[in-house]
């Protein structure tokens, strides 16, 4: 069974080399991404000022929508859509802050959106 998101959720690159990526429990969600188990951003802001490095916030949101059922598997398409933007700008997190299911003239979709976030061992972005 797929991983399922929420509100608050926080997806994280696979690859990400922190010395505390142990402290975090995760299960694969997309190729290359993973999502963090019961962590919400202000948890690994925490974790992550424990060991000295930065947990940066990209105030823009970032927004995709997918056509289908009301089902984690059509948020799972929107989220796709949404973390190769973030990649394609060098951010290695990606914070949920709305799930929103909806109808079109009888057509259902999901609406996802949140925030980049970076991880780095630096006070600069």
């Amino acid at each position: 069974m797929a991983p399922t998101i929420k509100v608050g959720s926080v997806v994280m690159k696979s690859d990400l080399s922190f010395p505390m990526t142990a402290s975090f429990k995760s299960e694969a969600y997309l190729p290359g991404w993973k999502l963090l188990d019961n962590s919400t951003a202000h948890s690994v802001d925490q974790i992550v000022r424990k060991a000295g490095w930065t947990f940066f916030f990209l105030a823009p949101d970032i927004r995709a929508t997918a056509w289908g059922a009301h089902d984690m598997e059509t948020a799972r398409k929107a989220m796709k859509s949404i973390l190769s933007r973030v990649k394609s700008k060098k951010f290695n997190c990606f914070e949920i802050s709305g799930i929103e299911t909806r109808n079109f003239l009888g057509w259902p979709y999901v609406k996802v959106c949140g925030h980049a976030r970076h991880i780095k061992n630096s006070m600069t972005l």
